[in-house]
């Protein structure tokens, strides 16, 4: 074959071929184009409005527990103490008395004075008696059995005479008669020299100037 005839065939060869290249030419033209669209069209989607961040949520307010109501404990009430007892000094200071004496025995008026005639004697009488019996329990309140006379088992009786002045006060005590027994003698010195009675009534006092009392000493059961 001339080159002649090899330029025909590949004029030909090219004219034949040119529609199929344009064919795709422009195919692929438009495939370019819709892949750019795609790719915008991703783009698009992508840049699309951002995922909104939710607001901070605040940690549930516990509300503070109410207050517990404490009740108090109950005031343990004072205890009431009994009233003390006023006691003569002279007694609290003595022994008890031992349950081997003799109670004195009745005072006497050594001089009793006679009321007059419309005095009222029977208010007066009883005023004395009752002031009698007091002076007698303060005695016994007092008297006490010497211990060397109890080991020596020594008895008596004591008469003693005084007066009873109008505050109370023992005045002119003394010794009328002797139990025989120093010893129980002193005691009951002693006694009345301690003695303190409450005042008597102003219309008695002259029927106390002069009384008379024996104070017995014996070793009962002894």
């Amino acid at each position: 074959m001339s080159s002649y005839h090899k330029l025909i065939a590949s004029v030909l060869a090219i004219t034949l071929h040119l529609p199929l290249l344009w064919s795709f030419s422009h195919g692929l033209q438009r495939g370019t184009n819709d892949s750019f669209e795609t790719t915008g069209q991703a783009i698009v989607l992508k840049m699309a409005s951002a995922p909104v961040t939710p607001p901070p949520v605040s940690p549930p307010v516990t509300p503070p527990a109410p207050p517990v109501e404490v009740t108090p404990p109950p005031i343990p009430k004072p205890a009431i103490e009994p009233p003390a007892v006023e006691t003569n000094v002279a007694d609290s200071q003595e022994a008890p008395q031992d349950a081997s004496q003799t109670p004195p025995a009745d005072i006497v008026e050594a001089n009793p004075i006679i009321g007059k005639e419309g005095d009222s004697e029977g208010e007066q009488d009883d005023a004395l008696s009752r002031y009698k019996a007091l002076v007698r329990t303060h005695v016994e309140r007092l008297r006490e059995y010497p211990p060397q006379a109890r080991l020596r088992r020594q008895e008596g009786t004591v008469e003693v005479a005084f007066s009873i002045g109008s505050n109370g006060a023992i005045e002119n005590f003394r010794v009328i008669s002797s139990s025989g027994s120093p010893l129980l003698d002193r005691s009951v010195e002693r006694l009345f020299s301690r003695l303190r009675l409450p005042a008597p009534d102003e219309a008695i006092v002259p029927q106390l100037a002069n009384l008379q009392l024996p104070v017995v000493f014996e070793l009962q059961g002894i």
